[in-house]
């Protein structure tokens, strides 16, 4: 389809004489290069399957239910090829000036070609304009020419590079930049062995405005958006200007509209509509034609392209949104890339890490800053970790969450303090598909939401049938799907919820003991007094991010699992067992610079093979959540038992009620009586003593020991897998 589709763009280029002879005057030949014109026009009077097909590529793309607008109406388009020589990606070079070309689909493709095995010469252009120009003046058999995405050089240059096993000479075009040609020469050097290159002199049109007139076919139509408050919209006599801005939401386009006459300067029209909404567009239409002594076909005519430029403006000034957010936590320069990439190719990658995890602004809970490190890590993976956080209230559960997540690039998390059933399935398809889903409180979520995540996690898709109205004004039944796969971290106050929802996640307890309040006292202290150097933290946390934004997704093969054990005694075995294995595959992701990687035979895709140490260091988180699921205690009761029986020994006492002990521990007294209840009906507690009414019971403690039996069991489970893994491959 890609294919037949830019044929048609390069038979609107033949039939345009204007845009022919500016590319030859760009000194672009025509016989050299591939290059098409995309009019906008491609997909009239298609069929159905024709438009779903292009829909699917993103080709076209729908405004309302039968309108749709061609993916780089206007463009100059370039092809893209694979190793086979078939075009799978497009370029467009835009007309307007301070415009950036777009590309069909993100890093696919090469352009002009894929370098041939016997190509000696390569140049190396900054992007596809640049390239064009150079291939049209360079005709050596064996020189081929390179294009970057706009100075990027991304993983598919550096194989193409490598491919190119006959390869003796690289030259960079005079416009690429020192520092971009110098991350190359590092690479080519390294990994080629090339020491010398070149620098490939030609004078190219630097100048962006390139055929503006030549190809616009509606005069005087054009959005003026110098004022983004006050756009303004000339067709013909009539002036249209958009009073206050766009609304951000997609699925409609409310405006505040003026509408003059250049010749009737005592007339004038004013309305606030949605142009979405077919009543009000129809009202608007009818009520300003009358105003303006216009005809209903002209004042239609001009709102359909109103209407188009603003789509148009919306989609350019959310898309540079997007590339901001991306350049303050996202694109990263040369040095940043390079500070990242040594990070992450460190033999002492993980004590770095520990050590810098405890300097992002968070006091103490190291395991469980590490975990929720991973954890967020893992939303690369085809089986993300999910995380519960259990903590009294005030403890500090949200600061945890939201400052790990400060590490992860923004736009790959989303931070979610309510959400309603109905809309999950408004969301694109893929809008949370390796995302890390943060939940302020578990507990505030309806039943119904439960269950969609829950899906979510499983099934990595939610699915619903949705009756919506079709482009004949029909109601009809479609199925909306949602797609994951996604990481769930959240919080609770509670000790512990509903098991459908725990047995899918790790269960991680705050420290709320007495040292680690003094700890986090101490640290609000020395903030107040400015003695906390937070731009030390805020670096931190942005190297961190740096080094997510270079882990890429890849599938994991562990070549050890099958002699991986845990415990007899751990509850919910099938559930652990994936927990305990997508916890290997986080720390080998993470290790991605220094583990081995191989090729699918099938797939052609490159996976990682999961290292020894990668079980090692999972182990050791993963020790005390196998202890968890295999006491038959909660995790809160059993802290407060083992705080019991220290207090009990410190203080020489073999029976305590609860009155005493609501003194001696400082807890609140309903917590005291709760995890009473549950030790005295678990039978680790037993009534020894007293009345009801007056002091209250006194208990003694039944326990035997069987928490360090437990401990010991799961410990030496481990080691005894470890060590038989180690025996059969040395």
């Amino acid at each position: 389809m890609i294919e037949h589709v830019f044929h048609s763009f390069q038979i609107s280029l033949r039939n345009s004489p204007p845009v022919k002879d500016w590319l030859k005057d760009q000194g672009i030949d025509l016989d050299a290069v591939e290059v098409g014109l995309d009019t906008g026009r491609h997909h009239r009077d298609k069929d159905e399957k024709y438009i779903q097909e292009c829909l699917e590529l993103g080709l076209v793309k729908q405004i309302n239910d039968n309108r749709y607008s061609s993916f780089a109406r206007d463009h100059l388009i370039f092809p893209l090829m694979d190793e086979k020589g078939t075009i799978v990606n497009l370029y467009a070079q835009p007309q307007k000036k301070g415009k950036q070309g777009k590309y069909l689909k993100e890093n696919l493709g090469h352009f002009p070609s894929f370098p041939k095995g016997d190509t000696r010469h390569i140049i190396i252009c900054e992007n596809v304009l640049e390239a064009t120009q150079v291939a049209s003046n360079s005709k050596d058999t064996f020189t081929t020419i390179m294009a970057l995405d706009d100075g990027l050089f991304q993983e598919r240059h550096q194989l193409a590079l490598m491919h190119s096993v006959e390869l003796t000479e690289v030259s960079f075009s005079n416009y690429l930049s020192s520092p971009i040609r110098a991350s190359i020469e590092n690479f080519i050097t390294d990994h080629i062995g090339i020491t010398t290159f070149h620098t490939y002199q030609f004078k190219a049109n630097r100048e962006t405005d390139l055929f503006d007139e030549l190809i616009s076919n509606e005069p005087n139509s054009e959005l003026d958006t110098s004022d983004p408050q006050r756009l303004l919209f000339q067709h013909g006599p009539l002036t249209f200007a958009i009073l206050g801005g766009l609304s951000e939401k997609l699925e409609e386009l409310k405006v505040t509209i003026r509408i003059t006459h250049e010749e009737r300067k005592d007339a004038g029209y004013r309305d606030s509509v949605n142009l979405y909404n077919r009543t009000q567009l129809a009202t608007l239409i009818t009520h300003a034609s009358e105003a303006m002594f216009s005809e209903t076909e002209d004042m239609q005519k001009a709102i359909e392209l109103l209407t188009k430029e603003l789509e148009q403006y919306r989609e350019e000034q959310r898309q540079q949104a997007q590339k901001i957010k991306q350049l303050f936590s996202g694109d990263m320069d040369h040095s940043r890339k390079q500070q990242a990439l040594e990070y992450l190719s460190d033999p002492e990658l993980f004590t770095n890490l520990e050590r810098d995890l405890q300097h992002i602004g968070i006091t103490g809970e190291a395991d469980n800053v590490l975990s929720l490190y991973l954890a967020m890590t893992s939303r690369k993976l085809r089986n993300p970790l999910n995380v519960v956080l259990h903590a009294k209230s005030g403890a500090g559960k949200s600061i945890l969450m939201e400052t790990v997540a400060q590490c992860v690039p923004t736009e790959e998390y989303m931070e979610i303090t309510s959400i309603s059933q109905k809309s999950l399935y408004h969301w694109d398809e893929h809008s949370l598909s390796n995302k890390v889903l943060l939940i302020q409180d578990w507990f505030s979520l309806d039943p119904e939401i439960e269950y969609i995540i829950r899906e979510l996690q499983s099934k990595r898709k939610v699915s619903r049938i949705l009756t919506v109205r079709d482009k004949n004004n029909t109601m009809v039944s479609i199925l909306k799907e949602v797609y994951g796969p996604v990481s769930v971290i959240s919080a609770t106050t509670k000790d512990s919820i509903y098991e459908d929802n725990a047995n899918r996640s790790i269960q991680l307890y705050l420290n709320e003991n007495a040292q680690q309040d003094k700890r986090i006292v101490e640290r609000q202290l020395q903030l107040a007094a400015g003695n906390i150097d937070l731009q030390k933290e805020e670096l931190t946390r942005k190297k961190l991010k740096g080094t997510q934004e270079l882990i890429k997704p890849y599938p994991i093969r562990n070549p050890y699992a099958p002699f991986i054990k845990l415990p007899e005694q751990v509850q919910q075995v099938r559930r652990m067992v994936s927990i305990y294995l997508s916890l290997i595959e986080a720390v080998t992701l993470i290790h991605q610079y220094q583990r081995e990687k191989q090729l699918d035979r099938t797939s052609k895709k490159e996976y990682l093979i999961t290292d020894i140490q990668d079980i090692e260091i999972a182990n050791r988180l993963m020790a005390g959540l196998l202890v968890s699921r295999s006491d038959m205690l909660p995790k809160a009761t059993r802290s407060h038992l083992e705080t019991l029986k220290d207090w009990m020994a410190k203080n020489q006492k073999s029976e305590f009620n609860q009155r005493e002990l609501t003194r001696g521990l400082r807890v609140n007294p309903s917590t005291i009586k709760r995890h009473t209840k549950q030790l005295l009906q678990m039978g680790y507690l037993t009534v020894s003593g007293g009345d009801r009414y007056k002091k209250g019971y006194s208990y003694r403690i039944t326990d035997d020991g069987d928490f360090q039996t437990i401990q010991k069991q799961v410990q030496s489970t481990l080691e005894a897998s470890m060590n038989e893994i180690r025996h059969r491959f040395g």
